[in-house]
């Protein structure tokens, strides 16, 4: 089409020419008839001309639509995807912070624990007086939490698993312990013994919840990342 409209304007040119320099004696005489069948031509490829370049146009509109089409497909699914990937951090963020308060609660028991065996280990200074010691009966840590969400472990990041089962170990194997009776011989040995167990215990829990508070910002600042993309996906324009 385009090479049309440059023979078109060729002609046009040539014709020009013609009647501008060449003498009208040169000028043949065209013969009856031939006039309006050369007009007729010329009107007929400046039509053809004006379609070609107007159907080029609308080619070129379709294809454009169709590009800007695809870039909103493509941006809604990126959008849907991200926004699953989103949904997935919260519930493990959301885990996290249930079983590091259910980890919390069984540390700060524990330290009850501690304090009330080094009052009774300074209650009794010695085996005579240990009829005046009760049986110490450890308080029960059922960690519902834990064992409520055990199937979702494999949901959660690697490095967040295992300080979570080291913790709850710790907490189950001394809060879960029986009943000691300190009459049973040396109650302030046995007792005292105990209780430096458990403060173990306890370091060692806080060292767990420190790296799982830690965790929890990491993600909470993953979820800010995915909050500011999904507004610019949202937004593409702003």
């Amino acid at each position: 089409m385009v090479l049309l409209g440059i023979i078109n304007v060729m002609l046009l040119l040539v014709n020009l020419y013609y009647f501008q320099y060449v003498p009208t004696s040169y000028i043949p005489k065209i013969p009856d008839g031939w006039g309006p069948l050369f007009a007729a031509l010329i009107a007929v490829s400046g039509v053809l001309w004006q379609t070609g370049k107007g159907f080029s146009n609308l080619i070129e509109s379709q294809n454009n639509q169709a590009e800007i089409t695809r870039a909103q497909t493509n941006a809604a699914n990126r959008y849907k995807q991200l926004e699953q990937e989103r949904a997935r951090a919260d519930q493990r963020l959301s885990l996290l912070r249930t079983l590091t308060a259910e980890m919390r609660n069984g540390k700060d028991r524990l330290v009850e624990l501690e304090k009330t065996c080094d009052e009774l280990a300074a209650s009794c200074g010695s085996a005579a007086d240990a009829s005046k010691v009760p049986a110490l009966e450890f308080p029960k840590f059922e960690c519902d939490l834990y064992r409520a969400n055990l199937s979702k472990f494999d949901t959660m990041d690697p490095g967040v698993v295992e300080p979570i089962i080291r913790g709850y170990a710790i907490l189950t194997h001394s809060l879960n312990l029986p009943v000691i009776d300190p009459k049973l011989g040396n109650p302030d040995l046995i007792l005292t013994a105990f209780a430096r167990t458990v403060e173990a215990g306890i370091a060692e829990i806080e060292v767990i919840l420190t790296i799982l508070v830690g965790k929890e910002h990491e993600n909470r600042k993953t979820l800010d990342a995915m909050d500011g993309r999904l507004k610019a996906l949202a937004s593409p324009g702003t």
